[in-house]
């Protein structure tokens, strides 16, 4: 007699080991918030980092430290996509960021960071409804994908350097 649950199990470890070359992250939780369609929303952010920056050894600057802040806006739009909640994000942050290299050398760039778009389905659990529908809806577990796009949008210039 053979036993299913063993077979599901097998079948789950030999996919979890094929995936875990394949990774991404995807750090807004909002990206799968279950929300009635046609909604537009309006997002704002704050980040701040502080610390050392990695970079590429072969370039000639070294012992890098930076502050970097960084305000956000962005816009979003949910809308039905094959029976579905789906979102359309786009966001693009501004940063200001101070450092030194070389221990000695300090600068200072401000400018338009990476723009970043995103749209977002929400597979299970989440079937596209209208703001009354959304209201007496159950809440149930979902799952969703999305794809992230970011464009090369950045352009920084030179505010001071001194040594």
């Amino acid at each position: 007699m053979s036993n299913p649950g063993l077979g599901r199990l097998t079948v789950g470890g030999l996919c979890l080991a094929l995936a875990a070359p394949l990774s991404a992250q995807d750090l807004d939780p909002r990206a799968y918030a279950n929300i009635p369609v046609n909604s537009t929303f309006l997002v704002s952010g704050f980040a701040v980092s502080h610390g050392g920056v990695v970079n590429d050894p072969t370039l000639p600057d070294f012992d890098v430290d930076a502050t970097v802040e960084t305000p956000s806006v962005g816009v979003g739009h949910s809308f039905s996509l094959l029976g579905r909640t789906a979102q359309a994000f786009g966001a693009i942050p501004y940063s200001w960021v101070q450092g030194r290299a070389r221990g000695e050398t300090r600068v200072t760039r401000a400018g338009v960071g990476d723009m970043r778009v995103r749209l977002s389905v929400l597979v299970r659990g989440a079937p596209a409804t209208s703001v009354s529908e959304f209201a007496k809806a159950p809440r149930r577990t979902i799952l969703g994908t999305s794809l992230t796009v970011v464009a090369p949008t950045a352009s920084f210039s030179r505010t001071s350097c001194s040594t």
